[in-house]
């Protein structure tokens, strides 16, 4: 994960996962983007601001949680964080 895009500040980061998981309609897929999502809500709490999000905090966070997990895990969880990352949920909530 090289860079998170601008985002509007002021966005719960509880409220723009839930809403980008929302998005996704294949039950399996939400599923399992909702694991790395909902860590990432827990390790970065409900109420932050996705605004405030620091792209070298994120990556070092993921590293740490994912990267020593099987490769098809840590895969589809970096999918996961970089298309909530990369979505309108998040960036505008």
């Amino acid at each position: 994960m090289s860079s998170l895009p601008a985002r509007a500040a002021g966005i719960r980061l509880a409220d723009a996962t839930r809403t980008f998981l929302g998005t996704i309609a294949a039950v399996n897929t939400r599923r399992a983007y909702a694991s790395a999502l909902d860590r990432m809500v827990r390790d970065f709490g409900a109420d932050g601001d996705v605004g405030l999000l620091n792209p070298d905090r994120v990556s070092g966070w993921f590293d740490y949680v994912w990267g020593d997990k099987a490769p098809k895990t840590y895969n589809l969880r970096l999918t996961a964080v970089s298309a909530a990352c990369a979505t309108d949920a998040i960036n505008s909530g």
